[in-house]
């Protein structure tokens, strides 16, 4: 290369900044509202931020596995490797207290968890609502069965 990896390193890094910081406003935004979250300032704020980050850790993932590859086309096999251990250990897909204990290593270790957990706790912290299932929804079902009680007022599916 001409330049020192230094000077690429903090190029790259430097024109991403703009990009993430405007695709993670237009999405969240968007989403933020659509979804119904509680409209304060620092709740859409800290959901902004939780949102950047986890942009900026797989833009630079991604980043990080086209320089460490010789082509495009392994970088995004292991990326879609990495994604997918990243998606099954956050907590979303399987809740920690199901990860086998030879595995539990891979849930702390996973950056991605600690922003899920940022991206819900910034939203739900200290709301008690309780969640009812819809009548005649999966949902309503699978909490039927798994209550083994088919005589829930508002389920009319079991």
């Amino acid at each position: 290369l001409m330049y020192d990896q230094r000077a690429m390193l903090m190029a790259f890094t430097l024109a991403e900044i703009p990009f993430l910081l405007l695709a993670s406003m237009i999405f969240v935004v968007c989403f933020y509202f659509l979804v119904g979250f509680e409209v304060l300032a620092y709740k859409f704020f800290l959901y902004y931020l939780f949102f950047t980050l986890n942009l900026g850790l797989y833009t630079f993932t991604g980043h990080m596995l086209m320089s460490i590859f010789a082509d495009s086309v392994t970088a995004q096999g292991f990326g879609g490797i990495v994604v997918g251990l990243s998606s099954l250990f956050c907590g979303a897909i399987i809740r920690p207290q199901n990860i086998e204990s030879f595995w539990i290593f891979a849930y702390w270790a996973v950056p991605s968890h600690y922003i899920f957990e940022g991206l819900v706790t910034s939203q739900f912290n200290n709301d008690d609502t309780p969640i009812e299932p819809s009548a005649g929804s999966d949902f309503c079902a699978f909490v039927a069965n798994s209550n083994n009680d088919c005589t829930i007022a508002t389920c009319t599916q079991c």
